[in-house]
């Protein structure tokens, strides 16, 4: 399902807290609305699944900062 980058989006994700978002010194954030980071991530671990985003559009999978936006 498409996540829209709506402001109460961005306040429920949890990117900035995600051990591949810190570790790999990310920008940006709500990668399954906005799609993948420019800077291609190693992957650490995926915060995802925790994410209230996650749950309110029924999203499966993770790691959307290297993936791509959820569709």
């Amino acid at each position: 399902m498409k996540v829209p980058m709506t402001p109460e989006n961005t306040a429920k994700c949890l990117c900035a807290s995600c051990p591949t978002f810190t570790q790999n010194d990310l920008k940006g954030g709500i990668f399954c609305a906005a799609g993948k980071s420019e800077k291609a991530p190693e992957v650490k671990a995926c915060v995802c699944t925790n994410c209230g985003v996650f749950a309110d559009y029924k999203l499966t999978g993770g790691y959307f900062c290297k993936k791509g936006a959820a569709e």
